[in-house]
């Protein structure tokens, strides 16, 4: 029972503020207005501020591990390649391809991957979190573009232009840029604390940073709550299902099988599980509807991933936790 309770503790209450969103959007009670604006304000404010604060505490040298980062990525091709592979079977428009690919790796990591990571394993879990996410967030932005490209019923023009454009515009790239070389040198800035005026600039920014911060993933869960379209899902159920299967069962069994081979344990494992274990991130939605793909696909697939992420992350965890492998 202690385990489930661990379980339940890192998982629920996310997924709580994702329902308190769906309810306040039925009430009326936040409109879509409210939706963009506050959509906008986390993505390019609120969580480029977590990430950064989160990154620049950290000591890169003591968290970054080489082995984790090559397991990760290797995760996500392999995942973006079998989903690739099993589209033509599944899916029988060309152009809905592009959005089942991406539907079934694209971890929504930066916001409930985070909320239950911070859950699951405080602060520290932030920190650990967030530099695997600095190298995670490019290769889904260009594996998403690829097959979303690839697939298209609309000619896309300067696709490499694009790919990288996207990925330098990002916020949560910049935040990451911008807090590297405080995670790097951290040793050596520490001797500005020393300096008065130096330590007192130093300590309003890092108190400003960390407000922004704070509001970030609770304003981020209701926005994903309010977001989610409910009378679409069943249109295209074979793919979306499927699709969803390999997020949230297949991907997160495959990445646990590999890491327990390569002798990764405690919060590592937890972590790497969480990341491929989260539902399909709002932003494959935008990206679909922009590239010609099948936007009703994309928001089923959400849907469903969503819904069903609560207990297969709460499942997965209570297990790792019993073994005693987190």
């Amino acid at each position: 029972m202690e385990h489930i309770g661990f379980a339940i503790n890192s998982v629920v209450p996310s997924f709580f503020i994702i329902t308190l969103g769906i309810v306040l959007k039925k009430m009326k009670v936040i409109t879509e207005e409210f939706i963009k604006l506050t959509s906008n304000f986390v993505f390019l404010v609120c969580i480029p501020c977590l990430v950064f604060r989160s990154i620049s505490k950290s000591d890169f040298y003591q968290i970054f591990s080489t082995l984790e980062l090559v397991l990760l990525l290797s995760s996500i091709i392999v995942v973006f390649f079998i989903s690739w592979a099993l589209s033509a079977a599944v899916v029988k428009e060309r152009n809905a391809r592009g959005a089942f690919i991406q539907g079934s790796f694209r971890s929504n990591f930066a916001i409930i991957g985070l909320a239950v990571m911070g859950q699951a394993f405080g602060e520290a879990g932030l920190r650990h979190g967030s530099i695997l996410l600095a190298f995670a967030l490019p290769a889904y932005n260009m594996l998403s573009i690829v097959a979303l490209t690839w697939f298209s019923a609309e000619k896309q023009e300067g696709t490499l232009k694009k790919v990288a454009y996207e990925i330098i515009r990002n916020p949560l790239i910049i935040a990451v840029a911008c807090a590297m070389p405080f995670a790097l040198f951290q040793r050596e800035l520490s001797g500005l604390a020393v300096i008065p005026v130096a330590s007192n600039v130093v300590k309003i920014f890092d108190d400003a940073i960390s407000q922004l911060g704070a509001i970030a993933l609770p304003l981020s869960l209701v926005s994903i709550g309010a977001t989610l379209r409910f009378q679409r899902a069943g249109k295209s159920l074979w793919p979306a299902l499927v699709s969803s299967f390999i997020k949230v069962i297949a991907a997160p069994a495959l990445i646990i099988a590999a890491a327990l081979f390569l002798g990764i344990r405690g919060e590592a494992l937890g972590i790497l599980f969480i990341l491929t274990a989260c539902p399909t991130a709002v932003a494959s939605f935008a990206m679909a509807q922009s590239m010609g793909s099948d936007r009703e696909l994309a928001a089923e697939i959400i849907v469903f991933t969503t819904v069903t992420a609560v207990f297969t992350l709460s499942a997965g965890i209570a297990i790792l936790a019993a073994t005693g492998l987190i």
